[in-house]
Formats: C-alpha cells, sequence, structure tokens
C-alpha cells in the first residue's frame, strides 16, 4: 500500500511475498528504489535488508 502511496503504481507481480515483508522496514525515500532493485536482481529478504541505510522499525506488529 506506501508503495502504491508514493509511486501511484502496484508493485510489480513478480516481487515476492519475503521481499515484501522485508521493505517493509525501508523508510519512504528508500522504499521505491530499494522495491525496484530488489526485483531486478532477485534480492533476498535479507539482502534487502542489509541494503536499507536508515531502518525504520515495524510498531504495528503484534
Amino acid at each position: 500500500m506506501r508503495y502504491y502511496v508514493l509511486t501511484g503504481k502496484l508493485l510489480d507481480k513478480e516481487i515476492t511475498m519475503k521481499q515484501i515483508i522485508a521493505l517493509r522496514f525501508a523508510p519512504d525515500d528508500e522504499l521505491i528504489a530499494l522495491a525496484d532493485k530488489a526485483l531486478k536482481e532477485k534480492m533476498s529478504n535479507k539482502e534487502i535488508k542489509l541494503a536499507i541505510k536508515n531502518w525504520k522499525a515495524d510498531h504495528h506488529r503484534m
């Protein structure tokens, strides 16, 4: 949803759920480029998390 709000586009259908889950920790200013890179380079969830420069905590998990 955040990707859509920022870009007006849906995420590519080829992105995996694990990648989406890892991307939730990226701040808005990193999300778009990182999502595109994750898809293009087929990054693992661990690689995505390591690529995040300004970690954003997920306070909405229960």
